[in-house]
Parts: structure tokens; C-alpha cells; sequence
């Protein structure tokens, strides 16, 4: 063996041996043909690295769920904001066509004090 493929394999201690070790557990017993949910469900509780998986899993889960939460909230305001927006360039049209709609003759009214 060369000293560097001794750097790939993992260490007896580390994380992916540990991993590969229940991967070995899990095969000994369960048949290859059954569903893969099946086959996690009964793996649960043998090994602790399943656990480890569960619980990041479950948060990531969790994060997800808050983040589509926020989401949501954003695009219920979003379109919050847009009726309003919306409200408000009708009544600013409405106004513009008011003013167009008055005539625009200026008209000089008599006085009662005659400068003439």
C-alpha cells in the first residue's frame, strides 16, 4: 500500500466508518426486496447513527417548515402591497380625468370696483 491510500480510507473511529459499520448492521437481517420505508422504520432503534440522521433530519424539516411559513407571510403582504398600489393609481386616474373633464377656460368675473 502507498502511503497516500492510507489518507482515503477512514479511521476506525471516524464518523464514515461508523456509518459504514451500521450500514453493515442493517443489511445482516432485512431482505433486500422489502421497501426501503420498511427498512428504515425497523432500523430505528439499532443504531445510533440513525439517530443522529433523525434528529438533523427533523430539523432540517423544522427550518423548512418556518422558512415556507415566512415565505407565505412575505407573499401575503406582497399582495397586500399591490392592492394598495393598485388603489391608489385608480383614485389618482379618477382625479386626472376630473380635472381633464373641467374646463380650462379661466373666466374673469366683474368687480364691484371699477379701475377703468
Amino acid at each position: 500500500m502507498s502511503p497516500g491510500l492510507g489518507l482515503l480510507l477512514p479511521s476506525p473511529d471516524s464518523p464514515q466508518s461508523e456509518a459504514s459499520s451500521c450500514a453493515g448492521q442493517r443489511r445482516s437481517g432485512i431482505p433486500e426486496n422489502q421497501p426501503l420505508i420498511s427498512r428504515q422504520r425497523r432500523n430505528r432503534g439499532r443504531c445510533g447513527c440513525s439517530e443522529k440522521l433523525l434528529q438533523s433530519e427533523k430539523k432540517k424539516l423544522s427550518e423548512l417548515q418556518g422558512i415556507r411559513r415566512e415565505l407565505r407571510a412575505m407573499k401575503e403582504q406582497q399582495g397586500q402591497h399591490h392592492q394598495e398600489v393598485m388603489a391608489y393609481r385608480r383614485a389618482k386616474l379618477e382625479l386626472l380625468q376630473q380635472q381633464a373633464s373641467k374646463p380650462s377656460l379661466t373666466m374673469f368675473l366683474p368687480t364691484d370696483n371699477p379701475q377703468m
